[in-house]
């Protein structure tokens, strides 16, 4: 699968991956707030200090680094259930028609699929060169593909090269 296609597949899986995590993050927002108004009716009643009682959830920053840590959960949960999953891609990979394989064409397992999400990591270092390497490899493999052992291929390709191969294997036998 080509550099460039694999880019427009991840640009909207960046778009997928942002509604989804704006969705939460109203829905947190909004329970925030009505919380808020919960503990701001009770200290009028009860005069007692709204930051006492509100704790961390108002603390300045902690919005912010609830985004981060969801957004990194959201999208670890998207790529790695997505790729193990019996479409064996993302959204933004089905939209290019493309999958992901194991070394033997099979359906990655979840584990595998997370490590390669978490391979993205390194391979992001030093100006994404692991991102690059899918230009330049036999396979058009980045480094995270290596690392996990898997191939972003063509749908269509892969099933007609399964297809020519399994009609090969009945004329061998055939002839045993």
């Amino acid at each position: 699968m080509s550099f460039g296609k694999r880019v427009i597949a991840w640009l909207i899986d960046v778009l997928v991956i942002q509604f989804i995590l704006q969705v939460f993050l109203i829905g947190f927002l909004n329970f925030r707030s009505l919380y808020y108004d919960f503990l701001l009716n009770q200290s009028e009643r009860m005069d007692v200090d709204l930051e006492a009682i509100g704790g961390i959830f108002f603390e300045s920053g902690f919005f912010f680094k609830f985004a981060v840590v969801l957004s990194v959960i959201l999208s670890w949960l998207y790529y790695a259930a997505m790729e193990s999953s019996k479409l064996q891609a993302t959204v933004g990979k089905l939209a290019i028609g493309s999958i992901v394989v194991g070394e033997m064409n099979e359906r990655i397992s979840f584990g595998k699929a997370s490590g390669r999400y978490f391979g993205k990591i390194i391979s992001s270092l030093v100006l994404c060169i692991g991102y690059l390497m899918v230009i330049f490899t036999e396979h058009r493999q980045g480094l995270h593909d290596k690392m996990a052992k898997a191939y972003v291929v063509d749908k269509e390709r892969l099933a007609a090269y399964l297809a020519e191969t399994e009609k090969n294997m009945d004329g061998v036998t055939k002839i045993a």
